[in-house]
């Protein structure tokens, strides 16, 4: 595995953090590049984990880590803070005004560490009951919120420097990236969600999801991410937390829950695979490298390339050659359903389907030539990369064997 001993070097750093009555001194292992380590906590959004435990190190081998990661913690904390007063200002706010809302995510997972500012944000994700976003872009503005786009299905994003951006959330999923059953699940726990009986204390307008449900929940959210963009060491993290903090869980709902939603496997080795990286006892050796290389592949929420490569593997073809070749045909042939909606007569007459494939064709090639380009674009920058590609394809490939995730 690639960096690997400065990523063992990292799992026991976030081993001390999480378990702050334990030993703090954490070996530098010989080869370990204490600057690319930093590098690696910074891209995996660690810092405010971490550092604390680095700066407790006595070793002189520490110190280019200390110096890389120090101004990055203090920002970070800063940010921390700000985001801290902006969010229950916002929510205070909320709560005046009558609008009912769920607060989501990071702002709620963050309560399950041992301080919430270990536990860094990138936005603050609301659940508005009704969600008017002509009133609520107003109602934003007048708090110094700058309206960024409405291209998104699921949310209306909003900034306001220098650290916050808030999305205010229709759904609790995207319901275009999830499977039938999940968006069933998940549409279901919606309705269910504005029941008085889960409104936190003293609060009129303000709601939290039971902590079985938010567990399924997150947990649905980590999987979207392994199925998309890739997903980062952190959210393995903070399934781990709220598994430690909630030990009174029914066991049994959530069960039954992960088999209505076909996941039961993938929980029960994300939990495995999280108890064998965090528990303060377990065996490094046991880890398994694979799931811990696709994780750290990617930055803390994924990137681009990974999200190319697992629309590949969700193909199921037998390799990247392969998927590449099945994604150009689905491209210039599309199937029946795909082309109704652009050519509606096809829901009349379907055997005229092979006639509408050479229409959109020339469509494309005579007004939409940027589409080709764009694809042959894609396709090219795999293939210039094919080794790393092919590799890249593999890890994946694997990874979502070993947790179960059925592509």
């Amino acid at each position: 595995m690639k960096h690997d001993v400065e990523i063992y070097t990292l799992l026991r750093l976030i081993r001390a953090a999480l378990h702050p009555d334990a030993d703090q001194t954490v070996e530098l292992d010989a080869g370990c590049n204490a600057e690319k380590l930093a590098s690696i906590i910074a891209r995996q959004s660690l810092v405010t984990l971490v550092y604390p435990v680095i700066a407790r190190q006595t070793a002189d081998g520490w110190q280019p880590a200390r110096e890389k990661l120090k101004p990055v913690y203090e920002q970070e904390i800063h940010k921390g803070l700000v985001q801290e007063y902006e969010i229950q200002t916002l929510l205070d706010d909320m709560e005046k005004d009558g609008i009912d809302c769920l607060p989501m995510k990071g702002w709620i997972m963050r309560n399950y560490y041992p301080d919430p500012l270990m536990r860094s944000m990138c936005d603050l994700d609301v659940l508005l009951r009704e969600m008017d976003s002509e009133k609520m872009r107003q109602w934003m503005e007048a708090r110094k919120y700058t309206f960024e786009n409405d291209v998104y299905l699921v949310h209306d994003e909003y900034m306001k420097p220098p650290y916050m951006c808030v999305e205010l959330h229709r759904y609790l999923i995207d319901p275009e990236i999830v499977t039938k059953q999940i968006l069933t699940w998940v549409n279901q726990l919606q309705e269910n969600i504005w029941n008085t009986q889960l409104l936190i204390k003293d609060k009129q307008h303000i709601y939290q999801l039971g902590n079985e449900d938010f567990y399924i929940y997150y947990l649905l959210h980590l999987y979207k991410h392994f199925m998309s963009t890739g997903a980062g060491i952190r959210p393995i993290i903070d399934m781990y937390m709220l598994s430690q903090k909630e030990k009174n869980l029914d066991v049994d709902y959530i069960t039954r829950q992960l088999e209505l939603l076909d996941l039961e496997t993938f929980a029960h080795r994300i939990e495995i695979f999280s108890k064998t990286c965090f528990d303060r006892d377990s065996l490094v050796d046991d880890i398994e490298p694979i799931i811990l290389e696709y994780l750290l592949s990617s930055g803390v929420h994924g990137d681009q390339k990974t999200q190319q490569m697992t629309k590949f593997v969700r193909e199921n073809r037998n390799s990247l050659q392969k998927s590449i070749l099945s994604r150009q045909i689905k491209r210039c042939f599309p199937v029946l359903q795909i082309m109704q909606k652009q050519y509606p007569v096809l829901y009349s007459y379907p055997w005229l389907l092979p006639v509408f494939w050479g229409v959109r064709a020339v469509h494309i090639a005579r007004f939409e030539r940027q589409k080709i380009k764009h694809f042959n674009d894609n396709t090219k920058g795999v293939l210039q990369h094919r080794q790393e590609s092919s590799y890249k394809y593999d890890l994946i490939k694997q990874a979502f064997e070993l947790l179960g995730i059925r592509k």
